[in-house]
């Protein structure tokens, strides 16, 4: 290939880029405002459980777990249904330690559907050095709040 090609190719690569950068940001505000609109009544009541909320959509969670933690979000060749996992029921499966370990480690294996496929794109990122404590602790009680009612009555 020649020179000037191969700028092109480079600019065309960058605004495709940019466009991709944008396009994902238009989308996490849509998810930001939807979030709002659509809040728990039980966070809203509870000032604790709010603030929780609030540290969920500031670290951008709800972008890839949904709305109040509910899922939804394509996640290709991802073994969980191709969908990154809800987190409604985070408290019946992790303690709060093994909740804390996941946020501040993350989780960067995220297993195949099809073994021979790609790699799924989304994963779980490592919080650490970024989240504080006391919004770690937040985070946590929020994610445990989500759980229906329901399911904690049947203990």
């Amino acid at each position: 290939m020649n020179l000037i090609v191969e700028k092109v190719m480079v600019g065309i690569l960058g605004l495709m880029l940019f466009t991709s950068v944008m396009v994902v940001g238009i989308i996490d505000a849509r998810h930001r405002m939807q979030a709002k609109a659509e809040a728990t009544p039980r966070a809203v009541m509870n000032p604790q459980l709010d603030r929780g909320r609030e540290v969920f959509e500031k670290f951008s969670c709800v972008s890839c777990h949904g709305i109040d933690g509910k899922g939804g979000i394509s996640n290709y060749n991802a073994q969980t249904a191709q969908l990154v996992p809800p987190l409604t029921y985070v408290a019946d499966s992790y303690s709060k330690a093994e909740l804390s370990d996941k946020i501040l480690h993350g989780v960067r294996l995220v297993e195949k559907l099809d073994a021979n496929g790609p790699t799924p794109p989304l994963y779980m990122p490592a919080f650490k050095g970024i989240i504080s404590d006391q919004d770690l602790d937040l985070l946590i009680g929020y994610l445990n709040s989500l759980m229906p009612k329901k399911s904690k009555d049947s203990w």
